[in-house]
């Protein structure tokens, strides 16, 4: 039987793509898990994370832990 190899990570994870964020998007997924610990972006560092973010990768990959 012929079988695809995977890597180990390919097999802890299962990857997808989700494509580009809207810069609102983005803005708020930084935003939330930094608010729910008391804590917030100043809106110039903000900025420059999502325009660094822009610059960086085409597609965002969520990774899906598998059990």
């Amino acid at each position: 039987m012929l079988t695809e190899t995977r890597s180990y990570a390919e097999r802890l994870f299962d990857s997808r793509q989700i494509g580009k964020f809207s810069r609102d998007d983005a803005a708020q997924a930084l935003r939330e898990p930094a608010e729910r610990l008391g804590a917030q972006y100043a809106p110039d560092a903000l900025a420059t994370l999502l325009d660094a973010a822009r610059a960086s990768s085409p597609a965002v990959s969520a990774p899906t832990e598998q059990h």
